[in-house]
C-alpha cells in the first residue's frame, strides 16, 4: 500500500522518541499506584494508546486535516470481506495458547495467567482488544509505511516488530499486570511473526 505525502525518516524517528517517552513515562507511573486502582489503569490505558495519539499529532502537523482525514478513513473502511475479519478473531485464538505452550516446552511451566476467572476471560478479551487495537493507528498506520517507504516491506515488518517487542518492556516489572514474571524474549519472538500478518 503506497500512502501518499510521507515524509523523510525524521519524521518516523520522531514518532518512535515520542512514543517511547510518552509509553514508558506513563508505564512507570503506573506503578508508584496501588495494583488495580483506578489511576494505575488510567495510566496504563493512557500508555497503551500513546503511539496513537502521537501519530495523530506528527500527522496534523505534517499533512494537517487532509492527513488526519486520509488516516482516519483507513482506520474506519470496514468493506474488507468477512474471510478477513474470520482470520483476524481466528488469529488471536491460536496465537494466544500457542504462545502459552510454547512457554511451556522452553520453560517447563504453564505461564501465569492472573488471577481472572475463566468465564471472564471472553468479556475481557472484547474489551481488550479494541483499546489495544488503538495503538495500532501509531505502528501500522503511521511508522510501516515510513520504514516501508525506506528499507521494503519485510524489513520493515521485522524492524517495527522489535521495537513494538521493547516497547512492551516495562510492563514486565508493573506488579499485577498480565506480562509481570513473563517471558519478554517470547513476546519479541512472537512480535517479529505478528507484524507480518
Amino acid at each position: 500500500m503506497v500512502v501518499r505525502g510521507l515524509s523523510s525518516g525524521k519524521g518516523v524517528r520522531r514518532f518512535f522518541l515520542l512514543t517511547y517517552v510518552a509509553t514508558w513515562t506513563t508505564f512507570y507511573w503506573a506503578t508508584t499506584w496501588p495494583i488495580q486502582s483506578w489511576p494505575e489503569a488510567a495510566l496504563l490505558l493512557a500508555g497503551t494508546i500513546a503511539p496513537s495519539l502521537v501519530a495523530l499529532v506528527l500527522i496534523a502537523r505534517e499533512s494537517g486535516r487532509s492527513g488526519l482525514r486520509s488516516l482516519l478513513e483507513r482506520v474506519f473502511d470496514l468493506r474488507a470481506r468477512w474471510q478477513w475479519y474470520s482470520f483476524a478473531v481466528g488469529y488471536i485464538a491460536v496465537l494466544k495458547p500457542a504462545a502459552a505452550a510454547t512457554h511451556r516446552l522452553i520453560a517447563g511451566a504453564w505461564p501465569a495467567f492472573g488471577t481472572t476467572p475463566w468465564v471472564l476471560i471472553p468479556f475481557a478479551i472484547l474489551i481488550s482488544a479494541p483499546v489495544q487495537a488503538g495503538e495500532e493507528i501509531g505502528w501500522r498506520g503511521y511508522a510501516l509505511p515510513r520504514l516501508a517507504e525506506r528499507v521494503g516491506f519485510a524489513r520493515a515488518s521485522v524492524l517495527l516488530g522489535v521495537l513494538w517487542g521493547v516497547w512492551h518492556l516495562p510492563l514486565f516489572f508493573v506488579r499485577g499486570h498480565g506480562n509481570y514474571g513473563q517471558s519478554f524474549w517470547l513476546l519479541a519472538t512472537r512480535s517479529r511473526c505478528s507484524t507480518l500478518r
